[in-house]
């Protein structure tokens, strides 16, 4: 009989994956070294094999400029006087106001290092005070010369991306959760640099669009390989398996008889919430993300967030809340899962996100102990619903013409704002463009399918009729409003504030009719 984590790990084996783009980087070997002359002096004699820019900081006196005749030296007065950009082959540095130098590689021996973010660029390296890491890096750079290829670790979709309209910002959600610093808004959109990019996946966990991807595999493939080991895990005869999902090079060990299917990730926040769940809708007992403590600060907390959002879905079906959670290494062979048995789903990996979510909570609800019918998430949320103040709110349609999922819909014919929540992505766009302030958003789960598709109206009104031709054209807030903003404008003074109660044909005719 076939064991049924050997058969799981087999079919992995057996799953073929779309490959992905390539990004290269090429280096002629040229060396900025930054950092005073005492530390550079030491380190010279095992780099001897590059071309060495020194940038003295601070700056040295004439016997060790002398002991340094053999390179290029920079300085620069006080600190902070220069600028470092770029990446592994393209490096800039600007002076004041010279032209900038260019470097393939840069070694910063200083305390506080030019580049601060927490997954530093390709060919930077800042040991500060670490010797190991120190002479780790004395040992690579000499090898950091020639073309070296890495995959592009992401799909980007401007189209789907609810960043902003029409000026106005919204999403930032993957701006935020960069560790490289590797996206920035150009023209109001969202690009990405694929030689700062480091695969971390934070980008794609918590878009909630989907418009960033993981790509290296993408969610479909990850899926489907995950999909693929738990069916022949189950056709083994094997029974509530545990996913523990890692991204260091050697897989865990498990104790013999512990059913826990293991899966490498190049990065652990490449799958999130939406993969999660759809592993424990195919049967999986817990999802455990097990710890290495070489995780960004960053990757972990948004990794937290979306098991916080996820844990809130579980619970609210009356399912474990730790069903998803980190698990440390050394506490691996102690860790028990207990959730309730239910039947596999069937559904085959996707690759659009949302899509992805509603199946797998929609088959979680099918087995749930609580037929829930809302849960609340919590702040940066990516479901949720829209919330508008009657009192307020005048149906000038602002937040329909910007709303990037189409989420907000106007009535046609009739005064209505409506509103389909299943589309809606918490951007915020809507609530940055009523120029009432009546639109507040509200992070929460729908379980209902039905209801989360189906558009309802947050707020409607009697239309108003013009009163040169009776043809409805505004309501009456509406109207209220206008007319409080222009009640000090010399046109619609005296006789002329009727003009504000005619509709845009009649208001120009009677612009022209002699009195």
């Amino acid at each position: 009989m076939t064991d049924p984590l050997q058969a799981a790990h087999s079919a992995t084996r057996q799953y073929a994956v779309q490959s992905t783009s390539r990004v290269s980087y090429r280096s002629e070997g040229k060396l900025l070294l930054i950092g005073s002359a005492e530390q550079v002096l030491e380190i010279m004699p095992g780099l001897d094999t590059l071309r060495i820019t020194v940038l003295l900081c601070p700056p040295t006196t004439a016997q060790q400029r002398r002991q340094l005749s053999a390179v290029s030296i920079l300085s620069v007065r006080q600190p902070g006087g220069f600028m470092l950009s770029g990446y592994f082959g393209a490096f800039a540095l600007r002076i004041a106001d010279e032209e900038p130098l260019h470097f393939d590689l840069v070694l910063d021996l200083r305390q506080e290092p030019e580049l601060q973010q927490q997954v530093l660029p390709v060919g930077f390296y800042a040991p500060r005070d670490d010797t190991r890491m120190l002479q780790e890096s004395l040992q690579e750079l000499p090898e950091m010369r020639g073309q070296f290829d890495k995959p592009k670790y992401f799909t980007l979709d401007n189209d789907r991306c609810a960043h902003s309209r029409s000026g106005i910002t919204g999403c930032r959600r993957c701006l935020d959760a960069c560790p490289a610093d590797a996206i920035q808004t150009v023209a109001g959109k969202i690009e990405v640099n694929p030689y700062l990019c480091q695969g971390c996946g934070d980008c794609g966990s918590v878009c909630p669009a989907g418009a960033i991807s993981y790509n290296y595999p993408d969610r479909q493939d990850t899926l489907g390989r995950l999909f693929s080991m738990l069916r022949a895990f189950f056709s083994a005869g094997g029974r509530q398996p545990v996913v523990l999902l890692y991204d260091q090079e050697q897989a865990p060990e498990i104790a013999p008889g512990r059913s826990i299917i293991t899966y490498r990730l190049e990065s652990l926040a490449a799958a999130g919430m939406e993969v999660w769940l759809a592993v424990l809708a195919h049967g999986a007992q817990a999802v455990w993300l097990q710890e290495h403590g070489q995780i960004p600060a960053m990757s972990r907390e948004t990794l937290q967030q979306q098991m916080r959002q996820a844990e809130r879905i579980l619970v609210g079906m009356g399912y474990a809340g730790d069903s998803i959670r980190f698990i440390e290494p050394e506490s691996l062979p102690g860790v028990q899962a207990a959730g309730p048995e239910i039947r596999p789903a069937t559904f085959a990996g996707v690759a659009d996100k949302r899509e992805v979510m509603r199946m797998a909570v929609g088959h979680l609800l099918q087995h749930a102990q609580r037929k829930a019918d809302v849960v609340d998430l919590d702040g940066n949320a990516a479901f949720g619903e829209v919330r508008v103040a009657g009192d307020q709110c005048t149906l000038c349609m602002a937040c329909v013409s910007v709303c990037p999922e189409a989420a907000l819909l106007s009535g046609s014919s009739l005064p209505q704002l409506k509103f389909i929540e299943s589309r809606c992505v918490q951007c915020g766009i809507c609530q940055s463009a009523c120029p009432e302030n009546a639109i507040t958003l509200h992070g929460r789960y729908r379980y209902d399918e039905n209801a989360a598709q189906r558009p309802e109206i947050l707020h409607q009104e009697e239309a108003v009729e013009c009163i040169q031709c009776h043809k409805p054209f505004a309501t009456e807030s509406m109207l209220r409003a206008v007319t409080a903003r222009l009640q000090q404008h010399p046109m619609f003074q005296g006789e002329n504030s009727r003009l504000l109660r005619m509709c845009e044909s009649c208001r120009v005719a009677s612009m022209f009719v002699k009195p």
